[in-house]
């Protein structure tokens, strides 16, 4: 059996990270996805949230910060100290390539 092929979207603004999770909520059953959040600090007006309906609710979601690139691409990613960064987790912890912040103010950093 071959591993599942992971759609990756790159996120660098609040926009962006909105249609990335809603596109991996929306999903079908069985999939991977990878989600890159471009350097910076993307304030947003609620908490993201990954939570699919039932029948679409058996799928792969990561979500790794620290990506780089020119034109808001995300090609490479940075090395991130997980010691100075303060984590609200959006996905179990155990899920997560590099440190991602999501603070209670609803910005992820």
């Amino acid at each position: 059996m071959s591993a599942a092929r992971a759609s990756t979207l790159c996120a660098c603004d609040a926009d962006s990270l909105r249609a990335a999770i809603q596109a991996a909520n929306d999903g079908p059953e069985g999939s991977t996805w990878d989600i890159h959040v471009h350097t910076g600090t993307i304030p947003l007006d609620s908490e993201p949230v990954f939570l699919p309906a039932g029948d679409k609710d058996n799928k792969i979601f990561t979500m790794s910060g620290g990506w780089t690139g020119s034109s808001n691409q995300c090609t490479s990613q940075t090395t991130i100290d997980p010691q100075q960064i303060g984590r609200k987790s959006v996905v179990p912890e155990h899920f997560c390539r590099r440190p991602l912040a999501v603070f209670s103010a609803n910005v992820v950093s």
